[in-house]
């Protein structure tokens, strides 16, 4: 059975809905965690967790970075896709994705290399190489 990469912490709040896992790393990084469910998401789920996104990080465009492990990720139904097109570039300064399904990868890059971004995104198969990358475009970063 093939495990995420990104792990649960013991030292911080995590929250938690049906499909999905996520907390605020000491740096300022968002960090989220599918679960296996198989199900689609909809958009509905996709406002809530986007708002909460927001009230861990802040409010903002480029506020903050995300790191989201899609090795268990379910589908997002189209309603969910356009309304994360449209709200991510308002909020995010940059997004990287681990995943440790081979699948997992060819479908982010090929997702990804259809859809123009307005901040930077990356696909990782290492959550520290991810960590670091996203270091360096947060927005509280010191010149």
């Amino acid at each position: 059975m093939m495990e995420p990469l990104l792990k649960l912490p013991n030292d911080k709040i995590v929250k938690e809905i049906p499909r999905l896992y996520y907390w605020l790393e000491e740096d300022g990084i968002v960090c989220s965690l599918g679960k296996k469910t198989g199900a689609t998401v909809t958009a509905d789920e996709t406002r809530i967790v986007l708002n909460d996104f927001e009230k861990l990080a802040g409010t903002g465009p480029g506020n903050f970075c995300l790191l989201s492990d899609l090795t268990y990720s379910a589908q997002n139904n189209i309603e969910a896709r356009k309304y994360i097109l449209d709200r991510l570039p308002k909020m995010l300064a940059a997004f990287a994705m681990v995943t440790a399904s081979p699948t997992g990868l060819v479908v982010s890059s090929t997702y990804l290399a259809l859809k123009n971004t307005l901040f930077p995104v990356k696909i990782f198969d290492n959550v520290e190489e991810a960590k670091e990358w996203l270091r360096q475009h947060l927005p509280n970063k010191k010149a």
